[in-house]
């Protein structure tokens, strides 16, 4: 069975990497729009395996150390084993890393409550503080935006849809969004400037990549991959955005933000001013975002197409709404801090 998922030649250089018995079985995991992912067993015990993008070594190795800061810092983080060098190895071209197998509950995001909601805020703000100040080196950040550059990856976005005889129903979304990202950058566009401290922020916090206790609280937090230095309310901002504002902007939502953004507080203060400084950075990303339409196009890949109805839905939102949406959330906050 592992042959049919996993060639023999990786799996000789993965039992050679970790020193592993013979691989008895191993399978696909489910789940994930950018990486792969497979589990296999050896020895009678399981393990995760993680194929990267092609990042580079240098990118790997740096996730890896943000991974060991944030575990010897108190962090659930699940850490990559140890190869024979370092923390993954190489196989075709390809990066590997293999981790222990963690079993962990998953919550559905229409099924968080406000428990939930509040031990989602409350780590976040343990993990903010962790990073305010971190003692190792990590290049990757926020690099803020460009007008030049967004405008020179809609003109090839436009061509290949130009060149279809006819445009399917994903054509016709991408397009909306284009003119809607262009309207909007007249209004909202401003300079990127950095306000506030960086801090070492996981950058990809949301509910399906955490694991929880039954207790509500959390367990672990994994997939570290887009880990970086940025402003915290930034990640605040996108983090209310992917699993309280998902569905919409319903008063019930606004409800779980508030519980969010008052644990947060609690466990690590942030002021009214400092947390719009961040929704508006989350408002000039969205502005300036068409990855998911150049992983169709350009990268062959599906698995992110669902997502440009979700990141229109916000644009549409916030098109007539946003100063209010700033002025609803830093409202949740005490006033000074």
């Amino acid at each position: 069975m592992p042959e049919q998922i996993l060639s023999p030649e990786l799996i000789a250089t993965m039992e050679r990497e970790y020193s592993l018995g013979p691989v008895s079985d191993a399978g696909r995991v489910d789940g994930g729009r950018m990486g792969t992912n497979y589990w296999l067993v050896s020895g009678g015990t399981k393990y995760f395996l993680r194929k990267y993008r092609p990042y580079g070594a240098a990118r790997i190795r740096e996730i890896h150390v943000a991974k060991h800061f944030f575990l010897e810092q108190g962090i659930a983080v699940i850490p990559p084993m140890r190869a024979r060098e370092g923390t993954f190895f190489e196989h075709n071209g390809d990066t590997y890393a293999l981790f222990p197998f963690v079993r962990g509950i998953q919550i559905e995001r229409t099924e968080l409550t406000d428990i939930n909601f509040a031990n989602l805020g409350s780590y976040l703000a343990c993990l903010h503080r962790i990073g305010r100040d971190p003692v190792v080196v990590i290049n990757e950040a926020e690099h803020g935006w460009e007008r030049g550059k967004f405008d020179a990856k809609v003109v090839p976005i436009r061509d290949r849809i130009s060149e279809k005889p006819e445009h399917d129903a994903f054509d016709r979304e991408v397009l909306r969004k284009l003119a809607l990202q262009e309207t909007l950058l007249s209004k909202y566009q401003e300079p990127y400037v950095v306000r506030y401290p960086l801090h070492l922020t996981h950058n990809d916090y949301h509910e399906g990549n955490v694991f929880f206790n039954p207790d509500g609280s959390v367990s672990y937090i994994f997939d570290w991959e887009k880990v970086q230095m940025n402003t915290r309310a930034k990640e605040i901002a996108r983090a209310l955005e992917l699993m309280i504002f998902n569905n919409g902007y319903a008063s019930e939502a606004f409800g779980h933000a508030e519980v969010f953004l008052r644990a947060y507080a609690a466990e690590y203060p942030i002021s009214p001013e400092e947390l719009a400084d961040g929704l508006r950075k989350r408002l000039q990303n969205l502005l300036y975002s068409v990855w998911v339409e150049y992983e169709h196009y350009f990268n062959d890949n599906s698995r992110t197409d669902d997502l440009l109805a979700r990141e229109t839905a916000w644009l549409d939102y916030h098109a007539g709404h946003f100063d209010e949406y700033v002025s609803t959330l830093t409202g949740f906050l005490p006033k000074s801090v």
